[in-house]
């Protein structure tokens, strides 16, 4: 079994052929990989955990990260690796005749033969199995890529129906919570070696695609960093802690959570609030930029706008 966890890498580690073929070899190795057609079973989280995701960051697909490394050991021609990274012409996947072809692949693979088949299968599923080209036409939306290239099947089928689903304390482990935030980084092309590396996240889109079940369990989207990548740099922390409140999404979003659980229902109600309880709530950061009348004035103008 791998070792559970990430090694810190220094700036550049991947950027030499030698060292990204090693981590290949490796990985096979670990993974009991004999042949080509061994690597689909390696999944996209086995490679996160052996310490791979800046490797997976440098590529769109896991499986073109570990073909262009597999290196000479590999008796396999240039056509057959071309076939296994799924490499097309210019403007294939515009058809959405070979958009549904290629789904129709991992259908097959994981026998979804109806619609609720479908509801534990993730985007990264999709995407490990060769059809990232595909769910990205769509947002990287599985229900959406669903309805339309199967309308015939999936008319009438709510989103939750085929939305994957976890057990009621599984994002309760922070293991669950760190590979989660390892699968998001790769995708949306974030190096999450350092804590700099989310500074361009919004509290609000991190939920939006998927993370909000994690982010219900801190005060703040800089609070789940911390608890799930402890060894980030504590200056780095600091920065990423002003950066977030630097932006209007994430204060709306912390305000609009403090009204929910202060349950205040006036604008009038906010006047109760105290600054200890803003910073209770995970708010300390925010009260170094501004007071809370002043980020609510600059988040809610229609509503504060006369009050001084």
């Amino acid at each position: 079994r791998m070792e559970e966890g990430k090694e810190r890498r220094l700036p550049g580690h991947w950027d030499a052929k030698e060292t990204r073929e090693a981590f290949v070899r490796k990985l096979a190795m670990d993974m009991g990989v004999e042949k080509l057609e061994d690597w689909g079973r390696v999944t996209y989280s086995d490679i996160v955990r052996s310490g791979g995701a800046g490797l997976l960051q440098r590529y769109s697909s896991k499986n073109s990260a570990i073909a262009d490394n597999l290196g000479s050991d590999w008796n396999g021609a240039k056509e057959r690796r071309e076939r296994y990274m799924g490499r097309k012409s210019s403007g294939y996947w515009q058809s959405v005749e070979n958009q549904r072809r290629a789904i129709d692949v991992i259908r097959e693979e994981l026998s979804l033969r109806e619609p609720k088949d479908w509801k534990n299968v993730t985007v990264t599923d999709v995407i490990e199995r060769g059809g990232e080209q595909v769910v990205n036409k769509y947002g990287k939306s599985v229900f959406r890529m669903l309805q339309t290239l199967y309308p015939e099947e999936f008319a009438g089928i709510n989103e939750r129906e085929c939305r994957a689903t976890v057990g009621r304390y599984h994002w309760d482990d922070v293991k669950n919570q760190r590979e989660f935030f390892a699968e998001f980084a790769v995708l949306h092309g974030i190096d999450d070696t350092r804590a700099e590396g989310w500074r361009t996240v919004k509290a609000s889109d991190f939920a939006s695609g998927g993370g909000s079940p994690i982010l219900k369990r801190y005060k703040s989207f800089s609070h789940a960093l911390t608890a799930v990548y402890p060894e980030y740099d504590s200056a780095e922390r600091e920065r990423l802690e002003k950066g977030h409140w630097a932006d209007e999404g994430n204060i709306k979003a912390f305000l609009e959570s403090l009204r929910r659980d202060l349950r205040i229902q006036e604008p009038s109600d906010w006047l109760r609030v105290s600054d200890r309880q803003v910073r209770d709530a995970g708010g300390r950061g925010l009260l170094h930029h501004t007071t809370l009348l002043g980020a609510l004035q600059r988040c809610f103008p229609d509503e504060f706008a006369s009050v001084g």
